[in-house]
């Protein structure tokens, strides 16, 4: 479930319709400032659930239940087709190996550890590192025995990183 935000990072509201067939609600496209008020566009989307130990656990859900459920985002649901395709012909070998070998990777990121740092509702820091109000230091490090793994978690870090990295705060 995604809900929208401002830019200051205030909630928005999404209309949303129950789908006849699959009785999800499904957001409608329309967005507004307040219930009932004007319609606005919003800044960014956040999920309930779409920090990294949920979503490496959504996949080892049933294909059924994946696809149900990624249908209800009106941007991932064009996506889909070959998947559907290949899962109401029963072609479950190609379904298999389009969808088992992403399982086999992201397999080895779900430990007790990465769960740990990369859930939402922990002791959550700002990747701003270079805000000038609050400056500070990000160390990553990393393990020759578990790189593959590690490097990447890092990765994952470093793609969020530039993002927050000088963003226009001032001299950075």
């Amino acid at each position: 479930e995604r809900e929208p935000y401002d830019a200051k990072g205030n909630k928005l509201y999404a209309e949303k319709r129950q789908d006849p067939e699959t009785k999800f609600w499904k957001p409608t496209g329309v967005v507004r400032a307040k219930e009932g008020g004007e319609i606005v566009e919003p800044a960014y989307w956040l999920g309930k659930y779409s920090d990294m130990p949920h979503i490496l656990s959504f996949l080892n859900e049933s294909y059924q239940t994946i696809f149900e459920v990624l249908e209800t985002d009106n941007e991932v649901a064009p996506l889909l087709g070959p998947f559907q395709t290949a899962l109401k012909n029963r072609a479950m070998e190609q379904l298999e190996g389009m969808i088992g070998t992403l399982r086999v990777y992201t397999s080895r990121l779900a430990t007790k550890e990465s769960y740990w740092i990369f859930h939402r509702d922990g002791d959550d820091f700002d990747l701003k590192v270079s805000d000038p109000k609050n400056p500070s230091y990000l160390l990553i490090a990393n393990d020759p025995e578990m790189e593959s793994i590690i490097g990447a978690l890092n990765a994952l870090i470093l793609n969020r990183l530039v993002t927050r990295v000088n963003t226009g705060q001032g001299k950075n």
